[in-house]
């Protein structure tokens, strides 16, 4: 419950306004409820009363990344490294910045970094994968891909790019296959019906590439 967390974080405040946890708290609640203002605040002083906590900066950078104020959301996810090298989510939210500018090497190597902390966080393995398809490296955005759904194999999203990336690379069946995959795990995903209908059309089985159309 949202609001009574933010109620009693509040009360802890109207005793104690220097209190580290609280603050953090309730700014990191303000930033998942898209109260960015109030969650700067909170942040900014739970930094203060204590400026050596990584994940006060990577909520912060989080904050500045959804203002788009990108310089500023770099500056503090590379602080939270600082503190904490080994800081997965703010080497991988870095990387996804990277990303976005199209520095792929850059990112890259830090989703690369984050996978070497932790070999199973999914969601570097999955941006690395997304890295490589812009980069035009598909084997190994392949390699990415089947690395995400090894570790959660209902992860649609990795389905339906690995049947994108068989489909750039003339592998039909692949393709095929890794769509109607995910619309057995997600029915309701448009984009993989419409994506297996392409492949079906471009294979000559017009009227069930017709029937996906109508399903997307």
């Amino acid at each position: 419950d949202l609001s009574g967390a933010e109620k009693l974080y509040q009360e802890v405040l109207n005793k104690d306004d220097k209190n580290f946890n609280a603050n953090f708290l309730l700014g990191t609640l303000f930033a998942s409820t898209k109260r960015f203002e109030l969650a700067l605040t909170k942040l900014e002083k739970a930094k203060a009363i204590n400026p050596n906590y990584a994940d006060t900066y990577n909520n912060l950078a989080n904050v500045y990344k959804e203002q788009n104020k990108i310089e500023l959301a770099k500056k503090n996810y590379n602080l939270a490294i600082k503190i904490n090298p080994k800081h997965i989510n703010a080497i991988d939210n870095l990387g996804i910045i990277f990303l976005q500018e199209n520095e792929l090497s850059l990112a890259e190597a830090n989703f690369e970094k984050a996978i070497s902390i932790n070999p199973n966080f999914i969601n570097a393995h999955y941006n690395l994968g997304l890295a490589y398809v812009k980069h035009g490296k598909l084997l190994k955005a392949k390699e990415s891909y089947l690395k995400v759904i090894q570790i959660n194999p209902n992860f649609v999203i990795a389905l339906n790019a690995l049947g994108n990336i068989s489909n750039s690379l003339e592998k039909t069946n692949d393709a095929i296959y890794y769509y109607k995959k995910a619309i057995n795990i997600n029915p309701n995903y448009a984009d993989v019906h419409n994506n297996l209908g392409n492949v079906l059309k471009d294979s000559g089985k017009f009227e069930k590439a017709i029937s996906c159309y109508k399903k997307a």
